[in-house]
């Protein structure tokens, strides 16, 4: 009968068992933690914009389907990015809301992008905050995790007070649920 070893089942060996498993773990917990991180970023980390249309100069009835791109319109005009004239009614449409035509002004021309329109920063992630250990739910490995979005103000005029209320600032925690795709790696659950 074989001798058991002496030295395997002392207190060092024990400690030295526990510190291996604690760096395997933490490893894995890494690589989620990375994996997680870059699922936010794909979805949040983006150019902050506010696109009000195909073209400028765009003509704009008052009415209450646009009343979002009017606050913003007015927003911008008073930041000096666009100017506005009234038109006279159309007497062809049934209602004759007030129209006005908004077109860039000099600043704004050097502000606009025609793909993606006035851009005033940037959207990074800060940190992933939490997110649990994974569970099986429907037989899929899914983990719930929450990280800090910052939206950074870049541009001059997104700081001027007409837009100021109209801009996203500052941090804001964001929630994802992620489930563990076959190939490996996390991705979002929706």
């Amino acid at each position: 009968m074989p001798t058991p070893c002496r030295s395997c089942a002392g207190p060092a060996w024990a400690a030295a068992v526990a510190a291996t498993a604690a760096t395997l773990l933490a490893g894995c917990s890494d690589r989620i933690e990375a994996d997680i991180r870059q699922r936010f970023a794909e979805k949040y980390e983006r150019p902050l914009c506010v696109k009000l249309g195909p073209s400028l100069p765009a003509t704009v009835s008052v009415n209450p389907m646009n009343k979002e791109t009017l606050a913003w319109l007015s927003a911008l005009e008073g930041a000096g990015l666009v100017t506005a004239r009234e038109l006279p009614p159309d007497r062809r449409a049934f209602f004759r809301d007030r129209r006005f035509e908004f077109a860039l002004t000099e600043a704004g021309q050097r502000q606009f992008q025609p793909e993606r329109g006035f851009c005033y920063g940037r959207a990074e992630i800060v940190e992933v905050i939490d997110y649990t250990e994974p569970s099986q739910v429907s037989g899929v490995a899914t983990v719930q995790a929450q990280a800090r979005l910052r939206r950074h103000i870049d541009a001059a005029w997104a700081r001027d007070p007409a837009v100021a209320g109209l801009v996203a600032s500052g941090d804001e925690k964001v929630d994802m649920v992620l489930v563990k795709k076959a190939k490996g790696g996390w991705s979002p659950a929706y």
